[in-house]
C-alpha cells in the first residue's frame, strides 16, 4: 500500500537573505562545507527563522521537489494522529490496547494476561509496551497485526523503554480502527489541509493500513511545515491545530535516560526527543531525516540525509546553531550575498564527471540478454531500502541495455515488479526516470562511466535511502557484475552499537565496517552477480 504523494500548496516565506532574518549566512556557509568534508550524504539542509526560510540547500540529483524516506519521522506523525484522536474522545492514554483485539486477548492467560491488561496506548507512545518484536520478521509474509499480537511480552509494560518500532504501526492500526479511516485520511482535515502541505505518501501493511513507525515519504517543504507547527506551539496562521492538552503531554519527558549515545542529553516524550538546557525539540529518522526546534531562537534547523552517522551528525548540528542565529546583524554586501545564494544548489558527495564513450563495447552489448545467477536479495535498491515493505522485490532476473536510444538505457527486471528501462547519463549528469519496484513507484537518477571495458553505474532512487553502484565486466558469453550498496551492513552494525549505548572508537569501528559489509553485503544480502547471453 502507498498512496499517491500531492505537493505542497503553498510555500513558506523566504527571506530576502539570511542576514535578514537574524542568521549569519557565513556561518551557514562554513556548516554546509564540514558536511561535505566529511562526505555526509546530505540530500536537503533547512535553516528557518523569525517566520521564513533563510537558507535551504539541495544536493543533486535530489531537488526541492522530491519526496523523501522519513523513517522514524513517521512516527512523530502518527503520534501526532493519536494526539488528534484523543482531543476528539476516540481514545486516552489509559485505552487499553486489547481491547480492540479481543480475539487475541481470549487466548491469553498468566502473566501474558496481566500483562496484556497494563498495556495502553501510553505503553506504545513512551515506548514501554512490553513487547520487543524481532527486527528481522519477514512483512511480507506475515500480517503484521498477527506478528505483534502474538508476539509474547518480554517485560511489564511502562518498565522497560525499548525503540520498537511496531509499537506505533499499532497505534496506526487503532486510530484506523477508532476513526474508521487511514491515518493518512484521518490527517488530512486536520493537519495536512490547514497547512496546505499537499498530501505525504506512505508506506502500509497488505491491507492498507500504514506503517506508522516508518514508510511516510515527505518532500523538504512538507518537512519544514510539520516542523514549524510544532515550533509554533500548534498555532498555524492565527489558528490553534495542535491541542494544546496533546502539546503539552507529547513533549513532556516520558522517559528520563535512554541509552543511545546518539541521543545524549536527551530526554524522551511521546515520539520526540527532548532538550531542556537549551531547550528544543527533536525529529529524528534512520539515516537522518532530522528537525531541531528551537523555540529560544524562533527558529529550526532541519535536514534530510541517507547516512547512517548519526552519531556524528547529530552532535555537530550544535556546533553551528545557535551560534548563527544573530539578530541585529548587519547584510552582508550584494557580491557576497549573490555568491552564496548561487550555492545553494550542490553535488552529491560521489558525483563522477563524464568520462569517454566506449561505442566498440556498447555496439558489442547493445540489445543483448543476460539471465542472471543470483544469490542473496539482488535489487538494484539494495535490501534496507525495501526491508520493512509489505511486498519485496529482488531476485533480479536479468538485464539488457539499449545504446541505440538518443540517451542510453539499463533495462531489468526483478520479483513482485515489471521490467524497467532506466535513462543512463553519459554527459556527466544523472539521468532521471521513473521506475516501479514491488508496486512503489520511484525517480532513479542513474550516471554512467565507462573504464576500459567496464561499465560503471551511479544508482541513486531520489529520496530513498539506498544508493547502489554496478560494475559490468562483458565477456564473449555472459557478464560479472560487481556490486555495491550504500549504507552498508557494517555501517549499519556499528550504528546500532551507538544506538545501544555501545561507543566504538577506530580501529575496532573501522575494523566493524569493513568486516560486517564483506559478510553481511558481499556474502548475503548484495552478493555480486554473474549472468549468461541468452541464446
Amino acid at each position: 500500500m502507498s498512496t499517491k504523494p500531492i505537493q505542497c500548496k503553498t510555500m513558506l516565506p523566504r527571506a530576502e537573505s539570511p542576514e535578514s532574518v537574524g542568521v549569519d549566512s557565513r556561518v551557514i556557509t562554513e556548516y554546509v562545507k564540514n558536511i561535505e568534508n566529511h562526505k555526509w550524504c546530505f540530500d536537503s539542509l533547512m535553516i528557518f527563522r523569525h517566520g521564513k526560510v533563510a537558507a535551504e540547500y539541495y544536493w543533486e540529483p535530489y531537488s526541492k521537489d522530491a519526496f523523501h524516506d522519513m523513517f522514524s519521522f513517521s512516527k512523530t506523525v502518527t503520534a501526532t494522529a493519536v494526539g488528534f484522536a484523543i482531543d476528539e474522545g476516540l481514545l486516552s492514554l489509559d485505552t487499553k490496547v486489547y481491547s480492540f483485539f479481543p480475539e487475541k486477548y481470549a487466548k491469553l492467560s498468566g502473566k501474558d494476561k496481566e500483562r496484556a491488561d497494563k498495556q495502553t496506548i501510553h505503553s506504545l507512545l513512551s515506548m514501554r509496551s512490553g513487547k520487543n518484536v524481532s527486527l528481522f520478521t519477514n512483512k511480507e509474509t506475515t500480517d503484521w497485526t498477527d506478528m505483534y499480537m502474538d508476539t509474547r511480552f518480554s517485560s511489564d509494560p511502562d518498565k522497560k523503554w525499548g525503540y520498537i518500532s511496531e509499537n506505533i504501526y499499532m497505534l496506526a492500526k487503532i486510530v484506523s480502527i477508532v476513526s474508521g479511516q487511514t491515518v493518512t485520511e484521518y490527517l488530512t482535515p486536520r493537519l495536512y489541509e490547514p497547512l496546505e502541505m499537499g498530501i505525504p505518501s506512505w508506506e502500509g501493511d497488505h491491507n492498507g493500513i500504514e506503517a506508522g513507525g516508518w514508510g511516510i515519504q515527505m518532500s523538504t517543504e512538507q518537512m519544514a511545515k510539520f516542523t514549524l507547527l510544532y515550533l509554533q506551539n500548534g498555532v498555524w496562521e492565527g489558528k490553534q491545530i495542535l491541542p494544546k492538552s496533546w502539546l503539552e503531554v507529547c513533549t513532556k519527558t516520558q522517559i528520563e535516560k535512554v541509552p543511545c549515545i546518539i541521543h545524549d542529553n536527551t530526554t524522551y516524550g511521546y515520539q520526540i526527543w527532548l532538550n531542556k538546557k537549551p531547550e528544543y525539540l527533536r525529529f529524528d529518522g534512520l539515516f537522518g531525516q532530522i528537525a531541531v526546534t528551537l523555540p529560544e531562537y524562533d527558529a529550526f534547523v532541519m535536514f534530510n540525509a541517507s547516512d547512517p552517522r548519526e552519531y556524528e551528525y547529530i552532535q555537530d548540528i550544535f556546533n553551528y546553531f545557535p551560534r548563527a542565529f544573530v539578530d541585529d546583524i548587519e547584510e552582508k554586501p550584494a557580491e557576497e550575498l549573490a555568491k552564496f545564494k548561487a550555492e545553494s544548489i550542490r553535488r552529491c558527495y560521489d558525483w563522477k564527471d563524464a568520462t569517454p564513450r566506449n561505442k566498440k563495447m556498447e555496439k558489442l552489448v547493445d540489445g543483448k540478454k543476460y539471465n542472471l545467477n543470483v544469490r542473496g536479495q539482488a535489487s538494484v535498491l539494495g535490501i534496507i531500502t525495501f526491508f520493512n515493505w509489505s511486498k519485496h522485490p529482488g531476485k533480479m532476473e536479468y538485464c539488457k541495455f539499449d545504446f541505440k536510444s538518443d540517451v542510453p538505457k539499463f533495462i531489468w527486471k526483478e520479483k513482485n515488479s515489471p521490467e524497467n528501462a532506466i535513462d543512463i547519463g553519459f554527459d556527466g549528469n544523472f539521468a532521471i526516470s521513473k521506475a516501479t519496484l514491488a508496486d512503489i513507484d520511484f525517480n532513479m537518477a542513474v550516471q554512467g562511466n565507462w573504464i576500459g571495458d567496464e561499465l560503471k553505474l551511479n544508482i541513486r532512487p531520489i529520496g530513498r535511502t539506498q544508493r547502489r553502484e554496478m560494475i559490468f565486466k562483458f565477456t564473449n558469453n555472459g557478464v560479472k557484475i560487481k556490486s555495491k550498496a550504500c549504507p552498508k551492513i557494517g555501517d549499519m552494525l556499528v550504528f546500532y552499537a551507538y544506538f545501544s549505548g555501545i561507543k566504538i572508537e577506530n580501529p575496532l569501528r573501522k575494523f566493524i565496517q569493513v568486516v560486517g559489509s564483506k559478510i553481511g553485503n558481499e556474502v548475503f544480502m548484495d552478493p555480486d552477480l554473474r549472468g549468461k547471453i541468452e541464446k
